[in-house]
This record gives structure tokens, sequence and C-alpha cells, in this order.
């Protein structure tokens, strides 16, 4: 098929240190065309000279909330199938050719595939195994994200349904954006190996530093989610684990290996 497309939010703030390497992952889609749209938030390094050399289009949303500056962008967007990737992310060559592909072929209002944790520099870290449909709804209840978000596509009608990304969230939107979808009944597809994109672990990232805040959003979130039946919560809990045990002990012999490293 030589008609996928996909949009693309790409959210930033001061990202010139990783920013052109996410958008020629964007630009260099074999077999999906992607529309960009670049929401900056005042960045005073040459994150808008790359935007700019890139001839890809920028909006600006004031400082605050990423998710917001996700619905600004989103708004903007035509295609039929949506996502965001942040800007220290990547997402690999062939990746939503995949996604598109098998979200038209089984009619799903979500896609996902699995992903890797890369350094600073780009080397391999470790996997993670998205958990299959089926588990989904049972690790909502524990407050696991299922997936990483970089990972996963979605319906333009399915943002418009869910009326976009919570605002009151500053780090678990997306977390509560799928949670979300589950609740409604959207349909879920997992895509299967080899991952789709490549997520970036260092200190300055936007995750590492709302840890502890996204941690306060996940427990007010769990106590107005339905919790369901607690033995069966703790038996999915126990399986997302097994899946995913060997990645876990890889991520952390690298990260001991990364950590007495010389600094380069």
């Amino acid at each position: 098929m030589n008609n996928l497309e996909i949009g693309v939010i790409v959210p930033t703030f001061n990202s010139a240190a990783t920013l052109e390497w996410t958008l020629l992952a964007l630009k260099n889609q074999d077999g999906c065309g992607v529309k960009i749209v670049v929401v900056d938030s005042g960045s005073t390094d040459e994150t808008i000279e790359i935007c700019a050399r890139h001839k890809v289009r920028t909006e600006y949303d004031p400082p605050g909330n990423m998710y917001r500056s996700i619905n600004v962008g989103m708004r903007l967007l035509d295609t039929e199938w949506v996502s965001y990737l942040n800007s220290d992310d990547i997402i690999y060559r062939d990746s939503y050719r995949r996604l598109t592909e098998l979200g038209d072929h089984t009619g799903a209002d979500v896609v996902y595939g699995h992903s890797d944790y890369i350094d600073w520099q780009g080397r391999f870290i470790s996997s993670l195994n998205a958990a299959p449909p089926f588990l989904l709804c049972r690790l909502v209840d524990a407050g696991i994200m299922q997936f990483a978000q970089p990972a996963a596509i979605f319906r333009k009608a399915v943002y418009k349904d869910l009326k976009g990304f919570a605002e009151k969230y500053r780090s678990i939107a997306d977390f509560d954006f799928f949670a979300r979808a589950i609740l409604t009944g959207k349909k879920f597809e997992r895509l299967s190996f080899p991952s789709v994109t490549a997520f970036r672990i260092h200190p300055n990232q936007f995750s590492h530093k709302e840890n502890g805040i996204a941690q306060e959003e996940t427990s007010l979130f769990l106590k107005e989610w339905k919790t369901r039946n607690s033995l069966i919560r703790l038996l999915s809990f126990s399986a997302w684990r097994v899946l995913n045990a060997k990645h876990y002990l890889l991520r952390i012999l690298r990260n001991g290996q990364l950590k007495s490293r010389p600094i380069e």
C-alpha cells in the first residue's frame, strides 16, 4: 500500500541535542508518509532552527504542560492515524508502515508494539515486551503502563472521542488516555516483533525529572479507577514481570556498565 499516512506531534523545549535524530527518523519512514508538527514551548537553543532546516511546521504553546502542547498539535492534524514522539526518542524506519498496516487490516483503534531502551549516545540498553491485549485492563488496575507510549498509534477519531489528553496530569496523561480507551471498549492490537521504537534513557529526560509527580498522579488515578478482582490483578502483574524478566536483568547489568564507564 502506498497511501499509508500518519500525523505525529513532537513536543519540544530546548531539544536541540537530540531533535535532529528524531526528525530524521520521522522523515525517513519507509512506506508511510508522516506529517510532523513540532509544538515548542519557548526553546532558547537551536530547536527552532533545526525545525526550519528540515522544513518542519512549528507551533508555539507556553511552557507548563507537555500534554497541553500535544493537544494543540493534535488539533491541527487531519490524518486518520496519529501519535506523538518525544524529542529524544526515535522510531525505526519501517515502524509506522507496520503499525498502520496492522491497524487497517484488523480495524483496530489503537495499535502498539514492543520497544527498546537506548542511552544518551544511542547505545542499546534493553527492551520492553508490550503486554498482550487481554492483560491491558488488569495492568491498568496495578498502575502499570502496558507498553511504551512512543510505540503506539491511534485513530484521530479515538482522540476526538476521548477528548484528547487530560491536561490535569503533567506526567501520566498518556497512561490515562489509553486507560480510558480500554474502559470505553476501543479495540487494541499488538504488533509482533521486532521493536518499533527506541526510548532514550538519560538524567535530563522529562520522565526522570517528573518521577515523583508521576507517582502522585498515578495514586490519584487509581483512586478514581474501578479496581477489579485483586487476585486477577496480582496474577496479571506477575505475568507482566515474567514476560519482561530477562529485560529487567539486562537493563540492570547495562546500567551498571554505563555508570562504571569513564566520562567521555
